[in-house]
This record gives C-alpha cells, sequence and structure tokens, in this order.
C-alpha cells in the first residue's frame, strides 16, 4: 500500500506490494496530523471496497483514492473531505455500489457521527506492568545545545512503514554533511529555511522540517519534542547542535557566514544569543503565524490561566 502526499491538503492511496509507504513528493512535504487523519479514512475505505470486489468476483488491483479537505476556523478544524476513487476496471454499472460501500467505512460512519472526546490526567494510582515501565523521555541540555552521537543501531526486522520523497528512502536524505531541521508549522521558520536554501550555494546543507516522512528514524536520539522547541542542525557522526548552537554553526558553514559567526565569541554574546532565541521560540506562532495556518499550538510555554 502507498501514500502519496500530493498537497498540505490532499494526498493519494494506491495498492502495490510490500509494507506500507509514505510517499512526500519533495523533501519539504510534512507528514501532517491531518494527513495522518485522512490516511485512516483512506485505507478504511479502500479496505471496504476491496473486500466487496473480492466477495463481488471483481477485479480491485487498480483501486485507487484521493481524499482532500478543507478547513474551518473558530475552532480552528477540518470542515470537509472529498473522497474520489478510480477504478478503471470497473463497470459503469458498479460505480454507484461501490459508491455505496465506500460509506460503509468505520471511519466515515466515525465522522459522520463524532464521538464524545474527554480529556484528563491520567490516574498515577493505575499499577503499571512491567513492559511498559516510562524511564522518562531523553532530552538534551539547552544550555550545552550539543551532543554527539553515533548513528542509530538497526535490526533485521521487516518494515512495518517505509518513508520515501520521490521514491527515494526518506532516512537516508539526500547524502550532506549537514541537515537542518526545522519546525514545519511555523510561517517564520518556514521562510527563514528558504533564506537558508538559497544562501547554501555549495550545498553543504539538508533542510528538511521536523513533520517530513522519516526524520525521527534518521535522528532517534533527538526527542520529539526538542523539535517543536528549537532548530536542530545534525552534522557528521550525529553530532547535534540546537537553538542558538546550531545558527552560530550555520553560520560557520555557509559562504561568508564567519563575516557574522564572530560576533558570538564576544563575552556574553553566547548568553543574550540563547535568551533571545526561547524569547523567540515561545513566540514564533504569534510572529507570523495567523488563523491560516494548519496545525498551530496555542502557546508554546503552554501558560496556565
Amino acid at each position: 500500500m502507498k501514500l502519496i502526499l500530493l498537497t498540505d491538503e490532499s494526498l493519494r492511496l494506491e495498492p502495490t506490494p510490500g509494507p506500507l509507504t509514505i510517499e512526500a513528493l519533495t523533501a519539504e512535504q510534512a507528514y501532517s496530523p491531518f494527513h495522518m487523519m485522512a490516511s485512516g479514512l483512506a485505507y478504511c475505505t479502500f479496505s471496504v471496497m476491496y473486500a466487496w470486489a473480492e466477495h463481488a468476483q471483481l477485479d480491485a488491483n487498480d483501486l485507487a483514492l484521493e481524499v482532500a479537505w478543507t478547513f474551518a476556523d473558530d475552532p480552528h478544524r477540518v470542515d470537509s473531505y472529498d473522497i474520489a476513487f478510480e477504478w478503471p476496471s470497473l463497470p459503469a454499472k458498479r460505480r454507484e455500489a461501490a459508491r455505496r460501500v465506500a460509506e460503509m467505512c468505520t471511519v466515515h460512519a466515525t465522522l459522520q457521527h463524532p464521538p464524545r472526546i474527554e480529556i484528563r490526567p491520567r490516574d498515577s494510582s493505575v499499577v503499571r506492568g512491567p513492559s511498559s515501565t516510562d524511564h522518562g523521555p531523553r532530552t538534551m541540555d539547552h544550555e550545552a545545545a550539543t551532543t554527539d552521537h553515533g548513528p542509530a543501531a538497526t535490526d533485521d526486522a521487516p518494515d512495518v512503514a517505509r518513508f520515501t520523497i520521490a521514491g527515494e528512502d526518506a532516512t537516508r536524505g539526500l547524502g550532506r554533511p549537514y541537515t537542518c531541521v526545522y519546525d514545519g508549522t511555523c510561517k517564520v521558520c518556514t521562510r527563514l529555511a528558504h533564506v537558508l536554501r538559497a544562501w547554501d550555494r555549495h550545498e553543504q546543507i539538508e533542510i528538511v522540517p521536523s513533520q517530513a516522512p522519516g526524520v525521527t528514524a534518521r535522528f532517534p536520539w533527538i526527542p520529539a519534542r526538542a523539535y517543536a522547541e528549537a532548530l536542530q542542525l545534525i552534522g557528521p557522526n550525529g553530532h547535534t547542535w540546537q537553538g542558538a548552537a546550531a545558527i552560530e554553526q550555520l553560520l560557520e558553514i555557509l559562504p561568508k557566514g564567519r563575516l557574522i559567526s564572530w560576533i558570538f565569541k564576544i563575552p556574553f554574546v553566547r548568553g543574550v544569543a540563547d535568551r533571545f532565541y526561547k524569547w523567540f521560540a515561545r513566540n514564533r506562532y504569534r510572529l507570523g503565524c495567523g488563523e491560516h495556518c494548519q496545525s498551530r499550538p496555542l502557546d508554546v510555554a503552554f501558560r496556565e490561566s
């Protein structure tokens, strides 16, 4: 099965052999929570149609689905889904029956009749089993802001899902010495990423959003929350910089960047840069991301009322 991320508001499902593949057409395309919701809808719809086809002795190997969605505000949410199926071998007289079968998908019914959602603190008195012992998240020191990690060890377990970019394994990257990972839901960060790509004339840096397929698999030593908190720069042998330290290192790499990076050598400048970066990280959604943003944390600091 293959899921192709067509745009920020659409995807395509195609039946292919092998493990589930999630394909982005470009490295900048993120696999957003909205893609995940639509993926469930597409997969469920495909499953019921395929099962019906087998019962009706129809060939469903050429069945494909495209799901598109629109947004509404107050509150910001998905407003509508459009599901279009392609089935060239399906006889015209069976198309209406196929459409009715598609509506039997459980995810479709769930969206038509929204479930009650309850959010509550987890009961700490619940006894966990020995296999679910929580050792706490791995975090990186934002003051030091650099770590050294070698490549993660791999095992021979079969793939459950593969992430690809234009057909290439997303976990391999572009083979450049450095990878810069930014928050793809932040419009200011995205604009700065475009500036960085133009500046990197020697193509030393691969620049990808943290939501892009395969990022977490490529850098398993970086906690998921770290991507929301700070820019991540990964160099040779897994050496990692984040936040203001990542910006300083980028200036060392970029053409003529050292004309600016010397400023960090001035006493107290690093501390000021760290404090400014943390302020920017907390407020970045307010600085350039309004109601049009698809996925927008209300406040990175999560102030309590």
